[in-house]
């Protein structure tokens, strides 16, 4: 996630916008369970990218996390 953070967060911050799709891919096709992402969702770090950056990306990323909480809840009923 961090590299996904890096690719478009900083080498291509034209695909910001794509974010969403991106990690529901990488979600769909079980490359990246939940508890993963939740983690990366909650943890910005200046590993991959400055702060401000991982904050962007997170930010951009909010309609895939609005996704999985409701795709969750419907896996629970």
């Amino acid at each position: 996630l961090g590299s996904v953070e890096r690719l478009v967060g900083v080498l291509n911050p034209d695909l910001l916008e794509k974010i969403p799709m991106i990690l529901q891919m990488l979600y769909t096709s079980d490359l990246v369970e939940e508890e993963a992402l939740q983690a990366w969702r909650e943890k910005p770090s200046k590993r991959y990218a400055s702060k401000e950056v991982a904050t962007l990306v997170r930010k951009k990323a909010q309609p895939f996390f609005v996704w999985l909480e409701t795709a969750t809840e419907d896996e629970e009923e």
